[in-house]
């Protein structure tokens, strides 16, 4: 299952490249702001987008602007855990795998309920919740603990009938593309 995996990895990080614009991650952010998800959501937990990611940035902004609570994720190792922080995207700097991060010597971890809204990364999703990360687990393991929802972002293009995955994949509740909000079939 991991060598298919990693093959379609590899397709969707050549294809990914020539379908991203500013325009369709302005689409599903705005798709996503405007949302009943983000609007009733205590506490955003983002993401500091990689080149591979769409960017969440925009999001993060809003929730700010509207004083909810934003967090984001520190790599404690190399071994999956991972923990997320209350902070604000300005304040991130640059971490673990060169991904921006909270210092979380300052910052105070943060807490979750049923109320918050994850915002998942991905390379692919499938609209039954599948995701395809990048293969070392932290989401999956910070997921296996989260109550509240969760939504991953994606290009139309990179949105798959069906994705591969293991007993420890986690599905979405959520997937936003800059043409639709899909609620997810993740009990198939």
């Amino acid at each position: 299952m991991s060598l298919i995996k990693d093959q379609l990895r590899k397709e969707i990080r050549l294809k990914s490249s020539t379908y991203r614009c500013k325009e369709k991650e302005e689409k599903i952010a705005e798709h996503l702001i405007e949302s009943p998800l983000f609007i009733e959501a205590d506490t955003v937990f983002l993401y500091a987008a990689l080149k591979s990611e769409i960017s969440v940035d925009k999001i993060a902004y809003q929730a700010e602007k509207l004083g909810k609570k934003t967090a984001f994720p520190f790599c404690e190792d190399r071994n999956g855990e991972m923990k997320f922080y209350f902070t604000e995207l300005s304040k991130l700097k640059e971490g673990m795998y060169g991904i921006r991060e909270p210092d979380k010597k300052i910052c105070e971890e943060a807490f979750f309920t049923e109320k918050s809204l994850c915002i998942v990364p991905g390379l692919a999703f499938s609209k039954k919740g599948e995701r395809l990360g990048k293969g070392k687990g932290y989401y999956d393991r910070f997921l296996m603990q989260f109550s509240g929802k969760t939504v991953g972002v994606s290009l139309e293009e990179t949105v798959y009938e069906s994705i591969p995955t293991e007993k420890h994949d986690i599905k979405i509740d959520y997937l936003v593309t800059e043409n639709k909000i899909y609620k997810t079939s993740k009990e198939e």
